[in-house]
Parts: C-alpha cells; structure tokens; sequence
C-alpha cells in the first residue's frame, strides 16, 4: 500500500478570507464558532493564516469596551492582522511528514496547496485524529509508528521539557490504568479519576451515571490527562487530551471495549454505562533528561 498522502485525507471545503477583509468581518466570523482559523488569500494564493490567537491581542480588554474589537491605524484588515507568511503543505506530501511539521512548527492546521500556491485544502489535528482513528492499520502506522525514525526531530518546548509524538501520546495514555476527566458541571469545573483505555485516538471507559455520564449524554466538551512520575529520578510524562464526551450505544463498539480488559478499582457497584472522549487535540510532555 502506497503511504497515505495529505490529498486523502485534508478537508477540501474551507472558509477563508481574503487579504483586504475589513478586521470586524474576521472577528463575526470566528466568533460564530465555525472556525478557530482561516486561511488569508490574495488572488486565489495563500499568504498567511488568521486565528482566534492572533485577534486576542486586538481586543479592548479593559472597561465597558471589553467584547467589541478596536480598530488599530495598521489592523483593519486581515493582512494586517495575520501570522504570515503561511506554514503550507503540498497535497502530495505524506501525512507523516505533514504530522512532523506540524508538531515541529508548534501549529494546528497546514493549508494545503497546489504547485501556483492555490489553496486547495487544509489539513488539521482533527484530521490526523481521524486517520489515526481509523480501523485499517496501514494508514494508522503510516502515521504513528514514528517512534525510533532517525529523521523524527527531538523537539523542546520553551519550558525544556521534551514534546511527545501523537503515537508516544496514544501509547502512555494507554500504558497507565488510571487518569483524570474534566469537565463543567452547574457552571463549576469538576476533575474525577477514571479507569480507561484507549481505542485509535479515543479514550472510553466506564461509569455508573452521574456527572460523568450527565457530560457525555449533552456532548460536553472535556479535557482527559494520565501522567506517570518517578520521584526518585525525577523523570516523568503527562498526556492531555481534549475533546468531546459521549455515550456509546453501538453493541460492536461496546463488545470492542470489553477486549481492552479495563478493570475499574472500584467494583462493588455495576457500571454499564460506557463513554467515549473523541479526541480533538492530543498533546505531551515529558522531563527530559
């Protein structure tokens, strides 16, 4: 099987704006919450990337114009405002090689283009995710069995500590029996310890009901993180992982789960319920030594 490419997988419907497009439209835009990101074109050709990041610093954060946008002498419009020049990938690449410059660059989403520059695509975390989430195995270890690779880059992130591939993630969070689920419940956050698995970039695990299954049942958003820490070496590893919980209903699914052989430590009472956290973004650190 031929390595999977960025064509494959990339979404091909995506909303941008154009270079001149007055600061006020960008802002209405993303904040409709269709997009976190979008890419700036200039006649048809990608020049930067316009994100939530990048409007944050021209809000008025201060006083009773706190949620309106000021209009800056050299930020009306998105090529003023932008990250530029655009990180971009070729539709050709591979998407290991995408998944290395992305982790590399320290972004979450690559405009894919043609050989003119035209944008014909993007390709985000979330797509990788689903790649990698994907049953067929080729295509999953086209993309994370980077572990060992010579030309994988050791990356440092600002505080010296060393960033885990998405399979070095995948892998500790699933080496660990216990982590940690996050989530807001009556308006107030709540972090309660889980017995979990991991399936493709998903977590599941089991519960009872209450506040977990309550999250799941309405599709919170929710953060998951497994660690692991050696006092005496002073070495250890942290995962987060953000995205969506939910109820699993589907009896091939839950029958899947089962095989993961995960016990939960606390046994007295029956917990049926099964929940999934989709991941959305996947990220880890480790002391590096």
């Amino acid at each position: 099987m031929s390595p999977a490419t960025v064509g494959e997988v990339m979404t091909r419907d995506v909303i941008t704006v154009e270079a001149h497009t007055p600061f006020q439209e960008v802002v209405d835009l993303l904040a409709a919450g269709q997009v976190s990101a979008v890419p700036v074109l200039e006649d048809g050709r990608v020049v930067g990337v316009l994100s939530e990041a990048d409007l944050l610093g021209e809000l008025d954060l201060d006083g009773a114009q706190a949620d309106r946008p000021v209009a800056r002498t050299a930020g009306e419009v998105a090529a003023e405002v932008m990250t530029g020049p655009a990180v971009t990938v070729g539709a050709q690449n591979s998407l290991l090689a995408a998944a290395r410059l992305m982790t590399a660059r320290r972004i979450k989403r690559l405009p894919v283009v043609d050989e003119e520059g035209r944008l014909v695509g993007i390709l985000s975390r979330r797509d990788l995710l689903r790649t990698a989430a994907r049953r067929d195995a080729e295509v999953r270890e086209e993309l994370l069995a980077g572990r060992g690779s010579g030309d994988a880059p050791e990356i440092l992130d600002r505080g010296g500590l060393r960033v885990l591939g998405m399979d070095e993630c995948l892998d500790r969070a699933g080496s660990v029996p216990v982590g940690r689920i996050a989530f807001v419940t009556d308006g107030d956050p709540m972090i309660l310890p889980v017995n979990h698995g991991v399936d493709g970039a998903a977590i599941v695990f089991r519960t009872t009901g209450g506040p977990k299954q309550f999250a799941a049942d309405r599709g919170a958003a929710v953060a998951f993180e497994a660690d692991r820490y050696e006092v005496t070496r002073r070495w250890g590893w942290s995962v987060v992982v953000r995205g969506i919980a939910e109820v699993v209903e589907d009896e091939e699914q839950i029958e899947r789960y089962e095989q993961l052989g995960i016990q939960p430590w606390a046994d007295s009472v029956e917990r049926p319920v099964w929940v999934r956290v989709r991941a959305e973004e996947i990220s880890g650190r480790e002391i590096h030594r």
